[in-house]
């Protein structure tokens, strides 16, 4: 007989199938009770408590390395940030270019690539990215069987359900180590784990009660009549923008939905924990399988820069399908709410991402001419008013929408 450990090994592509033995497809209200959920949600191993609706890091030493590293992740992504930016300016000025002036990144990384201010900006920022995924994993594979038993009790507790499918196709263009997290989305069955307590690290403690998810979920614009009965949120992850958006509103029904079995099941459990009622369901963005004008409004959050273009392509359309007359496409990413840098900084920023911190299609989601890309799927373009700090658009304001037609 199999064991956990058994099911794990082999490739990313063979683990994200076999991460569940079966589809868990059930209404639980009907057989659950609510103090029965109650006691499961305390279940959580949690040893240290809850911040929150966090459950804190498992020992004091990995929470500490773990403030650490945001520390240095602040100051990479400031000072440091802003001594390369002028070193950028001076390499410039030194070859007689305009700051604005668009390059081709060939151009840019002949300029800028053997700059030791830049390299150590540049450096530091992947360091302690590859310490932040280390430590990680090392934690959550050392109980193995204890966090994945967890998982397995809250698989068929509610609110809400989650739908694993053992044979779905897992595309390539997403079986890599994205960001470098080991074992990419789909390769390793703590990836939700590792994801989650890695985006907090990234986000120096400061989405750690969802904070940004909820500033999102508030700007999402609505249809013009009003009506929000069934939104989903595609490429869901570990289920922030859904949970969000259902708390904002509440009777909806609320789907999300990812390629990554190991993101669902830990964003069900943490749902779970949360008291809050989300569907989570294990398909494609690109061919979600639900039937024409089923939602109101279709969602994402930082997903098309993991697809091909010809996926996004495929979304946009997929979106409109399932979309009912009237209903409202609101995906925000990296360039859907501002251009794509074209400044020497900005693009060696761009390109260090793609070759470095395995963005791999980082480069491709840049020239997707988005507008042209969702009028072409049946779609009314628009923005959402914009808010600027420091000159530039803050995520989610400034968004392009598509509104069916």
């Amino acid at each position: 007989m199999l064991d956990r450990r058994t099911l794990f090994k082999g490739s990313a592509a063979v683990a994200a199938v076999v991460a569940t033995s079966q589809t868990i497809a059930r209404d639980v209200a009907a057989n659950t009770s609510v103090a029965a959920n109650h006691a499961l949600a305390l279940d959580r191993i949690a040893p240290r408590g809850h911040d929150g609706i966090m459950v804190r890091y498992g020992t004091l030493d990995l929470e500490s390395h773990n403030d650490l590293i945001s520390g240095i992740r602040v100051w990479t992504g400031s000072n440091s940030r802003r001594a390369a930016a002028d070193r950028a300016a001076e390499i410039y000025a030194r070859n007689g270019i305009a700051l604005d002036a668009e390059l081709s990144m060939k151009q840019v990384l002949e300029l800028v690539k053997d700059d030791p201010i830049i390299s150590m900006w540049a450096y530091s920022w992947m360091d302690t990215q590859h310490i932040k995924w280390k430590m990680l994993r090392n934690h959550f594979h050392a109980r193995y069987d204890e966090f994945l038993s967890e998982m397995e009790r809250f698989d068929n507790a509610g609110p809400g359900v989650l739908e694993m499918d053992t044979k779905l196709h897992v595309p390539g263009y997403c079986r890599h180590e994205i960001h470098q997290q080991p074992g990419g989305y789909v390769g390793d069955p703590f990836a939700g784990h590792i994801y989650h307590y890695a985006t907090n690290v990234t986000a120096d403690r400061r989405n750690d009660q969802d904070q940004s998810y909820m500033n999102f979920a508030a700007l999402t614009p609505i249809p013009e009549d009003g009506k929000v009965r069934r939104i989903l949120d595609l490429g869901t992850g570990i289920g922030q923008y859904a949970t969000s958006i259902k708390r904002r509103f509440p009777n909806a029904e609320v789907w999300g939905i990812d390629v990554s079995a190991p993101m669902l099941r830990y964003g069900h459990m943490r749902a779970v924990d949360m008291g809050v009622a989300v569907n989570f369901s294990q398909r494609l963005a690109e061919d979600t399988k639900f039937p024409d004008g089923h939602f109101d409004m279709v969602i994402s959050h930082l997903l098309h820069h993991e697809l091909t273009g010809d996926a996004t392509n495929a979304v946009y359309k997929e979106a409109q399908r399932i979309l009912r007359p009237g209903g409202q496409f609101y995906g925000i990413d990296t360039y859907t709410n501002q251009a794509v840098p074209r400044t020497a900084m900005g693009q060696f920023e761009l390109f260090w991402v793609y070759r470095w911190n395995r963005e791999d299609w980082q480069l491709e989601w840049s020239e997707v001419e988005q507008e042209a890309g969702i009028k072409k799927a049946g779609m009314k373009v628009w923005r959402t008013p914009d808010k600027l700090v420091n000159g530039n658009s803050v995520r989610g304001y400034n968004n392009v929408v598509g509104t069916k037609i």
